[in-house]
């Protein structure tokens, strides 16, 4: 929604620099005129018809006239009633403003897109890292009802055992001990694999009441990705130039050069034309409709020009502002993209020494397990004893949990170096 806001914005920039229409009209009835004041001499003839008579019937005044002085009428003009209407078209010609609100018109939509970039990479790594705890925890459930079959097997023997008088009961209490652990674990990993389904569907914006199934497992979504040439010392290429964050720092800067280009263009005069018509009726009445009602008509073509001159070096001011601030993002893009290179070589080391942790992790559950297998051989033979048995199956058991943690351990540092190289 931001971005459809920020193309809408775009539209509104470009809208101040096209045709605009405005109409208008207004009613005005007066409830009493207002009057003016006329000098009374204005009106005065009586000095005109004493010439005339002087003139043409030889009469005289028996006494001078005096024209009088500082007197006033009362007049008003105009009807009581008015009504006017028009039209104005207005048009900007130049505005160096306009031209840079229009270039940044695209920066600001990228500016949302980067945003919603940033998110979807934020969120599809939270989502990923979801989805390998589900596998996690469901892996472990399996690795316990498998060790819970041993163990069962392991008890039932030792009933065998000693019944046959070849065990004392101390043994098999051990071995019977040993199950109920692993039980008590089932349960508690029954629980985690429902949490973490739960806590799949929330980021993923799922019902938490619907069914969801995975069709991956932990070991496959922990294979190597990555093409080899990321992780040679000899190739130089800049891995980190698709990042996110670099997009959105470059944004800035461009964002910053046309602040920058629009206080400078304040320098510039700014130049609009118009056109206005207008109709105007007088009326005592309101009879503004009938058809012999007359109607005035007025128009005029008009360009205006503002140009500044001096504003106590405000204008000045403001552009050095803009190019410290334009200097400040591009310095600070150069400490970013130093910061994520180290970010990427210290998250490829990681990545790699998960890689060898979860190999190592999966060669010691395999030796673990054939500890294992030969204890439990001696042991069921009454060669060893239930407490040497029962540390090497904890001692199974950790290297089972281990390894599990290595996996979901080489998933997080995979999920990481993928926002990095933004794959």
């Amino acid at each position: 929604m931001d971005i459809e806001a920020a193309y809408e914005k775009r539209w509104e920039n470009i809208a101040m620099g096209l045709p605009r229409v405005e109409g208008n009209a207004s009613y005005s009835n007066f409830l009493e005129r207002p009057a003016t004041l006329m000098p009374k001499s204005a009106f005065d003839q009586t000095e005109n018809i004493i010439n005339i008579n002087k003139k043409y019937f030889d009469l005289q005044l028996m006494k001078e006239y005096t024209k009088p002085e500082g007197e006033f009428i009362e007049m008003k003009f105009g009807t009581d009633q008015t009504l006017r209407a028009g039209v104005v078209v207005s048009q900007l010609i130049f505005d160096g403003s306009y031209i840079v609100g229009l270039m940044s018109s695209e920066v600001y939509i990228q500016t949302f897109k980067n945003i919603k970039k940033k998110t979807e990479i934020e969120i599809k790594a939270v989502i990923a890292n979801s989805y390998a705890g589900v596998l996690i925890s469901e892996e472990n459930l399996l690795i316990l009802n498998k060790n819970k079959e041993i163990a069962q097997n392991n008890v039932e023997e030792s009933e065998k055992m000693l019944k046959n008088g070849f065990l004392e009961k101390q043994d098999l209490d051990q071995m019977r001990l040993v199950l109920s652990n692993i039980n008590s674990q089932i349960r508690y990993a029954q629980r985690q694999v429902e949490v973490s389904y739960n806590m799949l569907k929330f980021n993923m914006g799922m019902p938490i009441e619907e069914d969801l199934s995975l069709s991956e497992d932990i070991y496959k979504i922990t294979d190597l990705p990555f093409p080899l040439e990321l992780f040679s010392k000899e190739n130089d290429y800049d891995h980190t130039s698709n990042n996110i964050d670099i997009e959105i720092s470059e944004n800035t800067i461009r964002a910053n050069k046309l602040l920058m280009n629009l206080e400078q263009m304040k320098y510039l005069p700014s130049i609009q034309a118009s056109y206005s018509y207008d109709l105007t009726a007088n009326n005592n009445d309101f009879k503004f409709f009938s058809s012999d009602q007359k109607w005035l008509g007025s128009s005029f073509i008009g360009i205006s020009m503002k140009i500044p001159i001096f504003n106590s070096f405000k204008t000045s001011s403001l552009v050095q502002q803009a190019r410290i601030a334009f200097d400040k993002s591009k310095n600070q893009h150069e400490e970013l993209k130093e910061k994520l290179k180290l970010d990427f070589e210290n998250t490829k080391s990681e990545y790699l020494l998960s890689v060898d942790q979860s190999n190592i992790s999966l060669e010691n559950v395999k030796l673990a397990e054939e500890i294992l297998k030969n204890e439990q051989t001696k042991f069921l033979n009454g060669l060893s004893s239930s407490m040497s048995f029962s540390k090497v199956q904890n001692q199974m058991y950790d290297a089972q949990r281990e390894y599990l943690q290595s996996l979901y351990k080489l998933f997080q540092s995979k999920t990481e170096l993928n926002k990095i190289l933004n794959l």
